[in-house]
């Protein structure tokens, strides 16, 4: 899914709010990267928006439960 400036939105799966498939990158005092393989893309995600937890593994694969309402967008790899 795309907003107005084509950037793409973060879909969530199921009853629970989780966004699947991501794999922990790094920690920033207020948010968490998390990247996917299929694109490269990364995922920027609020620390208070996390419910339950995330694993700081770079291989797992894992999904996060998000509390709503948020709105997250997976941007571009900079290299």
């Amino acid at each position: 899914m795309e907003n107005n400036y084509d950037e793409e939105i973060a879909e969530f799966s199921g009853l629970e709010n989780c966004i699947k498939d991501l794999y922990f990158e790094l920690e920033t005092e207020r948010a968490i990267m998390f990247g996917r393989q299929k694109d490269d893309k990364i995922l920027f995600v609020p620390k208070t928006a996390i419910r339950g937890g995330w694993k700081k593994d770079k291989v797992l694969l894992q999904s996060i439960k998000i509390r709503f309402p948020i709105t997250l967008f997976w941007r571009e790899r900079k290299f």
